[in-house]
Parts: structure tokens; C-alpha cells; sequence
């Protein structure tokens, strides 16, 4: 099945994230916002003409007003604020940060990694008094984070950044980055574990995989069954091919005629909804064979298909990352296409080859391998 890199959550993912408690520092505004010139930052300023991500972020200020937003935004899903029991209480028990403490922390370790003078750990000063930002193994370790809390995290986040205009190639920047960060926020006890909210007591977090409203009991019917999940992919299908460099490995679908052996578009689309439908809870497998007007075809393994193309891991998350905005534009819950990005994830070794795993978005170059 060639439908190229699959992926999270966003993850896609946007990427991966920075969850919970630990997003910390200070609540004041850092100096001003203005570039080093003294000049306000244009937001209409093009990618081309900047030098940094730091800069098309709209320098401090601006990853501030960002992580404000996608904060406020992580609070509003009752699991991913029950791990923010300190910063809702009233008052912040001594010792504990705020949660403008925590959004100063995480401007600063992301104004860090886009090419700020800042550092992270730091040191903040407020109102509230003042707060050092902990290292994120200290801080989230004994929280006993999931790995789907973690990937709800980043795709709340993400979408946020897109609401806010940020450039979808910058979003996956800002995923690489906080993606390096899952093993210090997520307990490998429930990294396998769906979303789950905070629980106090030795046993720890159970698995938190059921609908909010109990209405559905399965992701599957909750995409509207094997019609709603191809109808989904042939909209992620059709924006992957807008994107110059992943159309590129599509190179025998676009031929005309396809050649012989190879699957078409809409082939491939019927495969993509199988592997998506079997792990959503449908009767679906994966690989099938499917039968359409071009002819049939047998799906492949992944690592078949995918390793002579000679992947790139930047490829495989902006596929990712184009996937999970086409899904939110179709209305799919957060919580689902996080739990969709962790299911692709697993796809990421057999996608992605070992050579270019670290290289960023890539075109098929076909003496590559």
C-alpha cells in the first residue's frame, strides 16, 4: 500500500507535546515582544524572508500568546486537567507553580528550541512570587502520564497553532521538538494506554479508552462506520497529493495509465480505510483485497511497500500533520484523531527508512536506494 507516510496525531502532530503540569514558569510577559531592532514583528512577514522559527513565531511575545491559547485549550479536556489539580486549586498550594508559571516555563523551553536567547530550565518571577521550571522527568514522571494523554496533548496543541495561522511545516517543526520530549513526560507503565485521567492512588492511572458521553463504543462508529472512514481518507488522500514532495511517491499513481501491478489512487484509498477501519474496532483486516471498476488488487505489508522508497522521518510527519488537520476540518473529535495518530504511529518503523529517519521532508528520488 503506498499511502506514503503514515502517522500521528498528532499528531499527530503536530507533533508531540509538552502535557500537563510541567508547562512552566512565569506569568509576566516577557520584555516586549519586539524584534532585537525594536520593531514590532509583522506577522505578515513571509517564511522566505525570516531566518528562524523563533522569528515567524512572533519572537517571545508571540510563543506566548500561543501557548496561552493552546493551554486554555488543554484545559478544557477533563483528563488532561486532572493532572492540573495544583494550578486549580484555590490557592495554588505553596511550593506548586501557577498555571501562567507553567505557560512561562513552556514559552521558554519552546523559545529555546525556535532559536530564542531563552533557556529552559529558568527561573521566573511574578505576582505570584517566583517559580524555577523542574527538569520534565522530575515533573511529570510521578503523575503517571499515558501515552494517549500525551498524544491528546499534541493534538489539542496543534490544532490550536493552526487556529492561530501558524504554517503547517512549523507545526511539524514544533512536533519534532516536543516529540523528543515523550520518554521524560510518559510513564512506560501506560505508554501503550489510551487517554486517562489523573489518578492518586499507588495503583495508578487506568485506561481511560471509552467515550466521553458512553454514547459509542467504538472509535469505528464514531467515524460513521467503513463509509465515514473512506469517505475521511479519500479527503486526507486527496490533500496529501496538494503536498509537491509526498505526491512525489506517488509517482505510479499519477502515470496514466497506472501501470501494471500497481494500485490506483482510489485503491489505495480502499487499503488506507481497511488499516484504519481493523484497528478503529471494525470487522475490516488488513491487508485485503479490493475489488473496484480498475480491477484487484491485494494490499501489501507496510515495510514491503514502503522501504524502497526511501522515506524520510520529516516526510512521514508532515503526512501526519496534514492528515490530522484534514480530520479536524471533517469535525472528528480531538480525543479520536489522537488515538488514530497513536495507531499510525506504530507504522513509523516500517514507513520510514533507518537511512533518512532524522532527515526533514523529502521528494522520492529514485537513486536514493
Amino acid at each position: 500500500m503506498r499511502i506514503s507516510p503514515l502517522l500521528k496525531t498528532a499528531t499527530v502532530v503536530v507533533a508531540s507535546s509538552l502535557p500537563l503540569a510541567a508547562i512552566g514558569c512565569n506569568s509576566s510577559s516577557p520584555s516586549n515582544g519586539n524584534a532585537p531592532d525594536g520593531s514590532s514583528p509583522d506577522s505578515s512577514t513571509s517564511e522566505a524572508s525570516t531566518s528562524t522559527l523563533y522569528e515567524r513565531l512572533g519572537f517571545h511575545a508571540g510563543i506566548r500568546a500561543a501557548v496561552d491559547k493552546i493551554v486554555a485549550a488543554e484545559l478544557g479536556d477533563p483528563k488532561i486537567a486532572s493532572f492540573f489539580f495544583n494550578q486549580v486549586a484555590s490557592p495554588v498550594p505553596a511550593g506548586h507553580p501557577t498555571v501562567d508559571q507553567l505557560s512561562e516555563c513552556f514559552t521558554d523551553l519552546l523559545a529555546s528550541k525556535a532559536g530564542g536567547t531563552e533557556t529552559y530550565p529558568a527561573t521566573v518571577t511574578d505576582e505570584a512570587g517566583t517559580f524555577t521550571c523542574r527538569d520534565l522527568a522530575t515533573i511529570h514522571q510521578p503523575l503517571g502520564i499515558s501515552g494517549g494523554t500525551f498524544d491528546t496533548f499534541v493534538m489539542i496543541a496543534a490544532t490550536e497553532l493552526q487556529t492561530l495561522g501558524v504554517a503547517s511545516s512549523d507545526i511539524t517543526t514544533i512536533g519534532s521538538v516536543l516529540e523528543s520530549t515523550k520518554p521524560a513526560v510518559v510513564s512506560p507503565s501506560v505508554a501503550d494506554a489510551g487517554e486517562t485521567a489523573y489518578v492518586a492512588s499507588d495503583s495508578g492511572p487506568t485506561d481511560g479508552g471509552a467515550s466521553a458521553d458512553g454514547a459509542s463504543t467504538t472509535l469505528y462508529e464514531r467515524l460513521g462506520n467503513h463509509a465515514g472512514i473512506r469517505s475521511a481518507v479519500d479527503a486526507i488522500v486527496q490533500a496529501e497529493l496538494g503536498d509537491p514532495k509526498i505526491a512525489s511517491f506517488f509517482f505510479n499513481q499519477v502515470a496514466s495509465p497506472v501501470p501494471a501491478g500497481h494500485p490506483t489512487v482510489d485503491q489505495l484509498s480502499e487499503c488506507f480505510t481497511d488499516l484504519l477501519a481493523s484497528q478503529a474496532g471494525g470487522t475490516e483486516m488488513y491487508p485485503t483485497t479490493v475489488t473496484d471498476e480498475a480491477g484487484t488488487f491485494t494490499c501489501r505489508d507496510l515495510a514491503t511497500i514502503h522501504q524502497p522508497l526511501g522515506i524520510s522521518g520529516g516526510t512521514f510527519d508532515t503526512f501526519v500533520m496534514i492528515a490530522a488537520m484534514e480530520l479536524q476540518t471533517l469535525g472528528v473529535a480531538s480525543s479520536d484523531i489522537a488515538t488514530i495518530g497513536s495507531v499510525l504511529e506504530g507504522t513509523k518503523t516500517m514507513v520510514v527508512s533507518a537511512s533518512v529517519a532524522d532527515a526533514g521532508e523529502k521528494a522520492y528520488d529514485a537513486g536514493q536506494e
